[in-house]
Parts: structure tokens; C-alpha cells; sequence
């Protein structure tokens, strides 16, 4: 019996996330602050943050990523060669900035600094991320900025 291999070609594409801002809390991630600290603002009660009030890392909002897989997804890549994975990037963000935003909406949030073993987690990560190549290959550009993800995530 004799073996044939035919030559097989799989292109694929990928998105790298930064940290996702939405309305509801998923829970135990380290970017997780975010939410919570819009939710206390709501719900006017004093927040603990688990990170250092300058930590910053890089965020996008949820409707943001919904846009960019669906700019993917009709983006013409029927020349491409080679698969790619593509950074997306929203804003950078830290705990003092948002709080910050908050106060300036009208919240007057009391946040008390006390990092954890997240800070460790967070010192790791990159402060921001290089969507250069989504932007040129398939015209990626977020729409959300700080205050207005914060604005969504209030309402």
C-alpha cells in the first residue's frame, strides 16, 4: 500500500485582546477592577482596588470587539500567503485614570489602593499593544475611547 500526501493549505487569522470592558463582571481577572469600580461608583459605595493606582494596561470595549471580529471576518485576505494573528488595541488604563473619569461624571467614589497577588500579574503584561498591522492590513480603528466606554458601562 502505497502513501500519498497531498499539500494541504490552512490559513487562519486571530485577534489578540487587551483587556475587555463590558457591563457585566465575569470574575477573578486582573483587569476585572475596571467593572468593579463602575459598579461601586453606581452603586455609591466605597471600592478596594487590587492594583496600584498607576498600573496601566491596555483595555477595549466590548462593542469594539464585536467590530473588529466582524471587520475581520469580511475583510478579503483571498491574496494572503501567510495566516496572521492581528493585536487590537482600545486605550491604556489605570486605576487612578478611571477613577479619575468617574469623579469627573459626577461619582464621588471613595477607592482604597491595597494590590494583591494581581499586581504581580499585571507588572508582567505590557503596558499597551501594537495594532499597527491591523490597521493597515484591514483598517481596524476603535471607537471607544475611556470616556465613553465608561459612559456605556454606566448606563
Amino acid at each position: 500500500m502505497r502513501l500519498t500526501f497531498a499539500h494541504v493549505f490552512v490559513f487562519f487569522l486571530s485577534l489578540r485582546l487587551p483587556g475587555v470592558l463590558s457591563t457585566h463582571l465575569v470574575g477573578g481577572g486582573t483587569t476585572d477592577y475596571a467593572i468593579e469600580m463602575v459598579q461601586a461608583a453606581k452603586n455609591k459605595m466605597p471600592y478596594t482596588c487590587f492594583l496600584a493606582p498607576q498600573t496601566e494596561l491596555p483595555m477595549i470595549y466590548i462593542d469594539d470587539v464585536i467590530m473588529a471580529i466582524q471587520k475581520l471576518m469580511e475583510t478579503d485576505f483571498s491574496l494572503r500567503q501567510e495566516a496572521h494573528s492581528y493585536n487590537i488595541m482600545g486605550f491604556c488604563l489605570t486605576p487612578r485614570n478611571l477613577e479619575v473619569q468617574l469623579k469627573k461624571l459626577g461619582f464621588p467614589l471613595v477607592v482604597n489602593y491595597i494590590a494583591d497577588y494581581r499586581q504581580q500579574i499585571a507588572e508582567s503584561w505590557p503596558r499597551t499593544t501594537d495594532d499597527q498591522l491591523a490597521k493597515k492590513d484591514w483598517g481596524w480603528s476603535p471607537k471607544f475611547d475611556l470616556k465613553k466606554s465608561v459612559k456605556r458601562m454606566l448606563s
